[in-house]
């Protein structure tokens, strides 16, 4: 290749022209960037969003990043030229633009574009600002100490972050929950201790028709959810998608000159992700996978999202592309949770796995070391670890005896057995309006059960569950719960070495029922916080 452009600016691009200096140094390299006078840019904002500085701090921070920048391009003496109105002719492979000179022209052979996202909204309400377009974070930043109680419409958990970390009480109108149902129950438990008033958006109804009655004070909307965004954008430069090949280098198609670099999606630009180099690291593949011709597939791609919350985490990390139709039967997943009314150190944890060759593939955790154990999960799916790897391992967690990644796969390992399957509090209710027939067994201590249970269950607890096994319906579908199911999914294999045929265990147990539950047992004044669970779950 005689002739190189790359279009885009920012730290990304900017490596990207460095690895194709050192890897074809005789290449004529041409590096453009489109002008702009955006002031907080999405690759800034993240930056910013990961720093769990206010926003009034923000300012201060953007040009410490901008001077260290600066100073990275001229140690690196490559600097992007500034110009406008780029067009890119694929069939004549030729880049033209608008510079200090006038129109420019330059033949090339092949051409990077670094794609930017763009948002951009039609809608316009008094006091509504649609995040995160500039001219909103400049709002933010520079109205921050006057913005008592704000609305956050929509899913995006880059601004929600930045309020939870700050301690500003504020709404949360959600037409989607982020998480899967029972984790979701979690962190929506957490946040409405912060004093986060949480509303969902039924389908059928506006944002604002779902405030409207509420009575609640409010200062400005942020919307999210109706902000129109493109991250490929290669209209822009007078291309169509089919003029470039694809966004990684596992897409073999190498003979077409414009490469489009896109390695990010707009959810991952604002999330505080734990794994800063990952969108890097693929960005430099493509780049290489391109120059070589060789192609470098990534097979086994994590896609990984982490919200830094104050004194807590969330977060989600799954194998990308895994079950491109849905994972159907394939998947099964396990939930582990203790504390999680007792205090900071209360958690929950997913994990998934692929029923065919029983690797984790997606894992999801809330928590004061939600991060950690994502990150831990992360580099198991990256070796393709399977469950009986972790459940057989020897990880340690100080102060909390078997790490909860263990206990967690020790469930899933449980519950993949043939005969044992998993029931959700919804699939539980809905059988039982239903009329189905099914014997509901409390496997706790008799303490545990006498300070709360579930309608129209029997406590047999673990421990006394051989003895007492003439007391269990032969021919009756069991559903078995303890504080979280660990305790559940042992009984299970206790009765299904015993000839049970129909065994269920309620997902997340007593803890995370989130419909009703009988603790008419005890008075109101003796009634404890939490059930509190024994560590066996």
């Amino acid at each position: 290749m005689k002739r190189i452009v790359v279009i885009g600016g920012g730290y990304i691009a900017g490596k990207a022209v460095r690895l194709i200096s050192n890897t074809l140094p005789s290449t004529d390299l041409l590096w453009i960037s489109q002008y702009s006078s955006e002031k907080y840019p999405l690759e800034i904002l993240s930056l910013l969003i990961r720093s769990s500085a206010e926003p009034d701090q923000w300012p201060r921070i953007r040009a410490k990043i901008k001077v260290e920048f600066d100073a990275y391009q001229k140690r690196m003496n490559h600097y992007p030229k500034q110009v406008s109105k780029i067009k890119v002719n694929a069939q004549e492979s030729e880049v033209s633009f608008l510079s200090d000179m006038g129109t420019m022209s330059y033949s090339f052979d092949r051409v990077f574009i670094f794609s930017k996202p763009e948002i951009s909204s039609s809608f316009e309400k008094q006091d509504t600002h649609v995040w995160p377009l500039s001219s909103t974070v400049e709002y933010l930043v520079n109205n921050w100490s006057h913005i008592k109680k704000p609305v956050v419409v929509g899913s995006d958990m880059g601004l929600l972050q930045v309020l939870a970390r700050s301690g500003k009480k504020f709404i949360w109108v959600r037409s989607e929950n982020p998480f899967s149902e029972q984790v979701g129950y979690c962190l929506d438990r957490k946040l409405k201790q912060k004093g986060v008033t949480i509303l969902d958006q039924d389908p059928f109804e506006t944002w604002y028709q779902c405030l409207e009655g509420k009575a609640l004070s409010y200062g400005p909307v942020f919307i999210s959810d109706s902000a129109g965004l493109q991250l490929t954008n290669l209209n822009q430069f007078g291309l169509e998608e089919m003029d470039s090949h694809g966004q990684g280098p596992n897409e073999q198609d190498h003979g077409k000159q414009v490469v489009r670099v896109q390695v990010q999606d707009f959810e991952e630009w604002l999330a505080s992700d734990f794994s800063p180099e990952k969108n890097l690291s693929q960005a430099m593949r493509i780049v290489e996978a391109s120059l070589t011709g060789k192609g470098r597939e990534i097979t086994n791609r994590v896609k990984a999202t982490l919200w830094n919350l104050g004194d807590f985490f969330a977060g989600r990390i799954r194998v990308d592309n895994q079950w491109p139709d849905g994972p159907g039967d394939m998947f099964e997943s396990a939930l582990l949770h203790d504390g999680l009314e007792s205090g900071d150190n209360g958690f929950l944890i997913r994990m998934g796995m692929d029923k065919s060759n029983s690797r984790l593939v997606e894992m999801e955790a809330v928590g004061m070391y939600a991060h950690e154990w994502l990150n831990i999960g992360a580099c198991l799916m990256n070796s393709q670890a399977e469950i009986s790897d972790i459940s057989d391992s020897e990880f340690t967690w100080p102060g909390l005896g078997i790490n909860p990644l263990i206990r967690c796969s020790r469930m899933l390992k449980n519950k993949a057995q043939p005969g044992i399957l998993g029931i959700t509090p919804l699939e539980l209710k809905q059988s039982a309006d239903q009329g189905a027939e099914f014997f509901l067994m409390d496997v706790r201590s008799k303490e545990e059960f006498s300070k709360g249970r579930l309608p129209g269950s029997t406590n047999i607890p673990l421990d006394q569950l051989k003895k007492r096994v003439m007391e269990i319906p032969r021919f009756t579908p069991l559903v078995l719960y303890s504080e979280c199911s660990a305790r559940a999914y042992q009984g299970a294999r206790i009765l299904k070495g015993m000839g049970a045929k129909q065994l269920y265990v309620l997902d997340g147990g007593y803890g995370l029922y989130t419909l009703e539950k009988d603790i008419s047992l005890v008075s109101a004044s003796d009634r404890p916080a939490s059930a509190g669970g024994c560590p066996a779950c």
